[in-house]
């Protein structure tokens, strides 16, 4: 039987941003690991500027959030903690650069 992404491996979220409203980054900061916590994730890489070894790089900070499956990943975004979170500390003072994504190993 052929396993869907959803039933294979780890799943990721990998999130670009630009910090307008560093104040505002402390507080979303401080929710979303809550909530990060509370879904079983785990910061791999978390709020660091990397190092580009080839083409341009423009947001301030990148962030990897590792969870147990790709659905555990979806549930963490979609939970209303986490929902919370981005409400409360609101999205303007970090933007993605690129979407929230879940990719899957």
């Amino acid at each position: 039987m052929t396993r869907t992404f959803r039933e294979l491996g780890r799943g990721y979220i990998y999130v670009e941003m630009t910090i307008e409203n560093p104040d505002k980054l402390k507080e979303y900061t401080g929710l979303s690991a809550s909530a990060v916590a509370a879904a079983g994730g785990r910061y791999i890489v978390g709020g660091t500027r990397p190092e580009v070894l080839e083409g341009k790089f423009e947001a301030d900070r990148v962030v990897i959030v590792e969870f147990d499956t790709a659905a555990r990943a979806r549930e963490f975004y979609h939970s209303a903690v986490y929902q919370a979170a981005r409400s409360t500390a609101s999205l303007p003072s970090r933007r993605p650069r690129r979407p929230i994504g879940i990719s899957v190993k």
